[in-house]
């Protein structure tokens, strides 16, 4: 595990071959569902879910084996897949609302992506060492 400060944030990376297919439906007692069975709105399902993701506007789900990252607008009926073309099982995602930018684990290119926008894709800043350590599969980001 490694741990990075950046900012006022910290964020916690994991480093594991291990991938979960289950998020919790909401407080730690209740059951979990599976992300495939959760979502079935889209076009083309997503198959290998690695996480779901919500923000106040956005739902976001991971693809590790297509290599998508599909996100929607909490309003709208349909995901639609954000124009990251050079992703290799990206595990992770989170939204930092002070910042306005999203960190994504792209774990077999053994890198963190700072994302502005999930719609253009556009990505600020690739990270492939943390404190002088390099990346080597990170996995999770919370």
């Amino acid at each position: 595990m490694l741990i990075a400060f950046f900012g006022l944030c910290f964020f916690f990376i994991f480093s594991t071959a291990a991938s979960s297919t289950e998020i919790s439906a909401g407080s730690p007692s209740d059951t979990c569902l599976s992300v495939d069975k959760l979502f079935t709105s889209l076009t083309s399902p997503c198959v290998g879910c690695t996480q779901a993701y919500f923000t106040n506007t956005h739902e976001i789900l991971l693809s590790a084996q297509e290599n998508v990252l599909y996100f929607k607008k909490r309003w709208e009926p349909d995901f639609q897949k954000a124009p990251l073309n050079s992703l290799s099982n990206p595990h992770s995602i989170i939204y930092l609302k002070e910042e306005k930018v999203y960190y994504l684990v792209d774990t077999d290119n053994h890198r963190l992506l700072v994302l502005s926008s999930l719609e253009e894709g556009k990505i600020i800043e690739e990270i492939r060492e943390i404190a002088g350590i390099e990346l080597q599969r990170p996995h999770d980001i919370a």
